[in-house]
């Protein structure tokens, strides 16, 4: 892997509690026990990390992942008939006015002022973009604008999100729905998490 010392330290670490969170998986719902080894993690086509081992073979259901870290944080899922996404952001980091203004419309950002901590919101906002686009396998490949802010209440960390533009034309199963994203701050980072059923998706 390419990359500084401490993004090569972030992405070991992602890798060894994503392959946790598979273990823990397999041994809550199927009494079974793996090694760090048989979980193997590997990008698909589009760039989503996907767990792979001799394990699948016994499941009744395909498990997804997703992985997010920064300098200090790193946190990963697994869940069982849905795609997932995660992602966590310093609440220190400063988000340039040219960057906020390009990833958020201007309803967003009303939406964001009505909250306590503004800057706080605002990277829970973006944190849950990011997320979704996890879930959806894509990441942020198309505007970051289209996929909309619609619903933010700052007392449970919950957060709804709708595909639009580009991104409704590709999901065209999300059209005129709201995606569900939990959000809270844990030791001044902010986490957005996001479960899509396999359902929508067209799997089971």
């Amino acid at each position: 892997m390419k990359g500084s010392v401490s993004r090569r330290t972030e992405w070991l670490f992602g890798r060894i509690a994503v392959k946790e969170a598979v273990r823990r998986y397999l041994r809550d719902f199927y009494q079974a026990r793996w090694s760090d080894a048989d979980v193997q993690i590997w990008p698909n086509e589009n760039g989503k990390p996907q767990a792979i081992g001799a394990w699948g073979d016994n499941l009744t259901a395909k498990i997804d992942v997703a992985i997010a870290h920064t300098s200090q944080f790193v946190i990963a899922l697994a869940a069982a008939n849905a795609r997932v996404g995660v992602d966590v952001e310093s609440v220190s980091r400063n988000l340039s006015e040219e960057f906020t203004n390009g990833v958020f419309s201007p309803e967003e950002l009303a939406l964001a002022t009505q909250a306590t901590n503004v800057s706080q919101a605002i990277i829970r906002f973006w944190c849950a973009k990011e997320a979704v686009s996890k879930a959806l396998g894509t990441g942020i490949r198309y505007p970051p604008k289209q996929m909309v802010i619609t619903g933010y209440l700052a007392d449970s960390g919950s957060i709804t999100v709708r595909l639009t533009g580009a991104w409704s034309d590709v999901f065209k199963n999300f059209t005129g729905r709201d995606i569900p994203v939990s959000s809270r701050v844990m030791r001044d980072h902010a986490l957005a998490f996001c479960f899509i059923p396999a359902s929508m998706f067209n799997e089971e």
